[in-house]
């Protein structure tokens, strides 16, 4: 993949993520050529990508959308994500490497810095790096690998979160709490902070969100 491809990868990710370009809808090529700047031919190469991760699909007779995954995929993953970020959480050594910890706490620094800001892209990243530094302590390079590949499914519903003040505090909290915790002993704490990191009311609204979004379709149709 060129670098203008994954640049341009990266700004769409970035875009649905904060809600941008929101779930269902069609990414329309002569308005995102525009924006992006870039011709066709790299739009739709960025378009085969995200759709690999899953973030758009091509629908026949419609184009390419924003995927909109239903709130049992949502509630499958988020299960699934559980099981295995407290798997990795039950095999991180403790206390964690100094290495790891300090690197955490510069790294939310950077986060705490740029959510001040309401710089949400900044955070968008400085989040994903803090969780990879957490999970990649587990030593496991495939669960490691696992667990990246399902968070990254989850964050199509981010932009739920990014708004909210005080969900983003809370959030913010609990990052220098894990920290804490990977720096003593305490492995049932770790585990039971990863497991209480996860937002899972945010599922249900999204259930909310999205069955009242397709009444809605239904109802002009």
């Amino acid at each position: 993949m060129s670098e203008t491809v994954s640049r341009v990868v990266k700004v769409i990710y970035e875009d649905i993520v904060l809600g941008v370009h929101p779930l269902g809808t069609r990414l329309v090529e002569e308005p995102l050529v525009k924006r992006y700047d870039v011709k066709r031919h790299v739009l739709r190469e960025a378009f085969a990508q995200l759709e690999e991760m899953m973030f758009v699909e091509r629908v026949p007779n419609r184009g390419v959308m924003v995927h909109e995954p239903s709130p049992r995929e949502f509630r499958e993953l988020y299960d699934l994500r559980v099981l295995l970020e407290s798997h990795a959480a039950a095999s991180i050594p403790l206390p964690a490497p100094k290495g790891v910890t300090q690197a955490m706490r510069a790294v939310q620094a950077d986060y705490s810095k740029a959510l001040a800001a309401k710089d949400f892209r900044s955070v968008l990243h400085l989040n994903n790096a803090f969780h990879r530094m957490l999970y990649s302590a587990c030593e496991n390079e495939t669960l490691t690998s696992a667990i990246e590949h399902y968070a990254m499914r989850t964050h199509l519903i981010a932009a739920m979160k990014y708004f909210d003040a005080e969900i983003m505090a809370k959030t913010e909290a609990q990052h220098y709490e894990l920290i804490e915790a990977m720096e003593g002993r305490d492995r049932d704490r770790l585990i039971a902070l990863v497991v209480g990191h996860f937002n899972l009311n945010q599922v249900d609204r999204y259930e909310a969100m999205y069955g009242h979004r397709h009444d809605q379709v239904a109802n002009l149709g």
